[in-house]
C-alpha cells in the first residue's frame, strides 16, 4: 500500500486544480454573456433613442388661424415631414431591438402616418395640414402610448434574457 502520506497531497492537488479550472470556465462564461448583453444594450439603447426622437418630434403642435384645428409640427412644411419621416422610417429599422409592444405600436404609428400620406398629397400644404388634422387625436394617444412604453421599457433594459425570452 503506498504511503498516504505522499497521496493524499497529490489526490488534493489534483482536486484542487480540477475545482479551479471549472470555476475559471465558469467566471470566464459569466464574463462572456455580461459582455454579451452590454452590447444587446447598447444595441437597445440606441433604437430607443431613435424612438424618443420620433415621440418628441411628436410633441409639438399648431394650428392655423383659420379652423384652429390642432395638428403636430412635423407636418406643417413639406421639409418637415420629410425630416420626420427619415426619423420614423430609422426608428422602423431598428425595431428588432424594440420590446414587442413598443415594435408593434410603432409600427401602428408608421401605418398610421403612411395612411394619412395615401389620403392626401403631402407636397401640397393644405391638404398635408387637412390630413394632419384629422389624424390629430389617434397620432397623439399614439405618441403617448409610446412614451409610456420608453418608460416601462428603460425599466426593464438590463434585464436581457426577459427581452429575449418574451421580446418586452
Amino acid at each position: 500500500m503506498p504511503d498516504s502520506s505522499i497521496l493524499i497531497p497529490i489526490v488534493s492537488g489534483v482536486i484542487s486544480a480540477g475545482v479551479s479550472y471549472f470555476v475559471s470556465v465558469f467566471l470566464k462564461d459569466k464574463e462572456y454573456q455580461k459582455e454579451y448583453f452590454k452590447k444587446v444594450i447598447e444595441k437597445r439603447l440606441a433604437a430607443y433613442q431613435l424612438l424618443e426622437t420620433v415621440v418628441n418630434e411628436l410633441q409639438y403642435s399648431t394650428a392655423n388661424s383659420a379652423d384652429k384645428r390642432l395638428y403636430h409640427v412635423v407636418f406643417h412644411t413639406k421639409e418637415q415631414y420629410d425630416v420626420f419621416h427619415s426619423l420614423l422610417f430609422n426608428a422602423v429599422k431598428s425595431n428588432l431591438w424594440l420590446s414587442h409592444n413598443a415594435s408593434s405600436q410603432l409600427s401602428t404609428l408608421n401605418q398610421q402616418i403612411y395612411n394619412a400620406t395615401l389620403t392626401s398629397d403631402f407636397s401640397v400644404a393644405d391638404e398635408r395640414h387637412q390630413a394632419a388634422k384629422a389624424n390629430f387625436e389617434i397620432i397623439t394617444k399614439m405618441r403617448d402610448r409610446l412614451r409610456h412604453l420608453i418608460r416601462h421599457d428603460m425599466y426593464h433594459m438590463h434585464d436581457v434574457e426577459r427581452f429575449f425570452k418574451n421580446g418586452n
